[in-house]
């Protein structure tokens, strides 16, 4: 790595530790860290009971038994002060600012473009809450499993072969079991073979999509004990109607979200489907309550596997995605 790249990552690291370094004084939020951290009695200890645990356990809708574990790991060292809780998870976000502009200068071979984007990706305002709240541990643990299989990707293309194929379904597994947000990983692999990799006019397309085989068995698994683990809520959301679904799921996530990065305001923590909601039965909608309208917005390559139409998640207005998705607001 060239002096100027070692330069770049210092500046990158020591600013992104500056901005974050206040969240140390937080304390844990009433909004899952009790159940993630606080209350939690099964992260009390490290041992194989809690592996076994963190694999079975579905009390956030999904199965992330690495998140988990980073939790236990936590208490081991840290006990309940959440200070220790907090750095950890300004580290994990460093750590992902500095792989995205590792990547983006392998990609473009251009530092200062690489180096506006990393630090857009380190500072801006979406991403606060995956950073400053402990129990999104899981989205700033998946989002750093995502580029290392991103990278190992790269690694894999330049001279193929079983092993490193190996580490990218490896990266990619641990990436699911953090969240499973990253299902989308091997549509984005194909996008790569297109730019940077230019991997196109050297394959055949069909092999190219032959060969990323080998990870759908992982997404399959992850969507259908994702869909498992949520179907109270899947239940519970089919009185809304399917027409306000799909504007959440093309109108609202293709439109707004590229608006809400220009302009982050009016962000929001946790909205549950506040866009809509059942009062005696019949359906109302959210202006009735506040005279304020609100979509869910997401990255247009993640909305089907995210489950807009089928909506896996009690949250689908909230900051919480924030590497994938944003809120907005219009009064």
């Amino acid at each position: 790595m060239t002096n100027r790249k070692w330069i770049c990552c210092v500046l990158l690291a020591v600013v992104t530790l500056a901005v974050y370094s206040p969240v140390v004084r937080n304390g844990f939020v009433n909004a899952d860290d009790k159940m993630y951290v606080v209350a939690n009695r099964h992260i009390r200890h490290l041992n194989w009971q809690t592996a076994e645990w963190a694999v079975t356990n579905f009390s956030n809708g999904y199965p992330t038994p690495l998140t988990w574990m980073s939790h236990a790991l936590d208490y081991a060292v840290y006990g309940l002060n959440p200070a220790g809780h907090h750095i950890t998870n300004v580290l994990l976000h460093t750590i992902n600012v500095l792989l995205l502009f590792l990547l983006l200068t392998s990609a473009t071979k251009r530092a200062g473009p690489s180096l506006f984007v990393a630090a857009l990706f380190a500072l801006h305002p979406l991403n606060v809450e995956a950073v400053a709240w402990i129990a999104e541990r899981k989205t700033v643990l998946s989002m750093m499993f995502f580029l290392l299989t991103l990278a190992a990707y790269g690694w894999y293309t330049r001279r193929p072969g079983v092993k490193r194929y190996l580490a990218v379904i490896a990266l990619f597994a641990l990436g699911l079991v953090s969240k499973p947000m990253v299902i989308t990983l091997p549509c984005v692999l194909l996008l790569l073979d297109f730019w940077p990799l230019k991997r196109f006019t050297q394959y055949p397309f069909w092999k190219l999509v032959l060969e990323k085989m080998p990870l759908i068995p992982f997404v399959v698994a992850s969507a259908w004990v994702s869909i498992v683990g949520q179907r109270p809520i899947i239940n519970s959301v089919g009185t809304i109607p399917l027409a306000l679904r799909a504007r959440i799921a093309v109108v609202s996530e293709m439109c707004a979200y590229p608006l809400q990065m220009l302009r982050p305001t009016q962000l929001v923590f946790s909205d549950p489907l506040d866009c809509a909601r059942m009062v005696d039965g019949r359906f109302v909608s959210r202006a009735s309550f506040g005279r304020e309208s609100s979509g869910v917005v997401a990255a247009p390559c993640a909305s089907i596997s995210a489950g807009r139409l089928v909506l896996v998640s009690g949250n689908d207005v909230s900051d919480e995605f924030d590497h994938f998705y944003g809120t907005v607001h219009r009064r």
